[in-house]
């Protein structure tokens, strides 16, 4: 909750160390390659999240409780749903989701890092499987996006 003197009441709410993994339905594809690029296109890719959903109230007398289990029903269903482009893209369509599932809000802003795991070759140890993901070497990028409700 936040008051200024010269200022109308704001109430916030939020969803902190939300963590979500899809281990397929991401890509990374379609971007501009010069001699520096090194990451391949992947039209397939294995996608998790690490982040934090923060809301305003648009007034002081909203349903907290509802808002923050609608939030978080409807950023889950939006990314086990979602096709990723990229992880802007997917944190925005979060934010989206959750600005159209909580209409006591104004605004959503959602902060957090995206990590991509690597596929490693076990058909050596495990013949039936077709891809295992591993920890090691993620690329983690910071990610922020904010969506406002007009």
């Amino acid at each position: 909750m936040r008051l200024r003197r010269d200022a109308d009441l704001h109430v916030f709410g939020g969803l902190d160390g939300l963590e979500l993994f899809a281990a397929s339905g991401a890509t990374f594809t379609g971007f501009p390659r010069d001699f520096y690029t090194t990451t391949p296109h992947q039209p397939d890719r294995a996608l998790g999240i690490s982040c934090s959903i923060a809301w305003r109230y648009n007034h002081p007398s909203a349903d907290y409780g509802k808002c923050r289990q609608n939030a978080y029903q409807a950023a889950t269903r939006a990314f086990a749903e979602h096709t990723s482009n990229s992880s802007q893209h997917t944190f925005h369509h979060l934010a989206r989701a959750v600005l159209d599932a909580c209409q006591d809000t104004d605004s959503v802003r959602i902060e957090g890092i995206h990590r991509t795991r690597p596929l490693l070759d076990l058909s050596p140890f495990l013949p039936d499987q077709d891809a295992i993901y591993g920890v090691q070497d993620s690329q983690i990028s910071p990610v922020t996006v904010e969506v406002n409700r007009s």
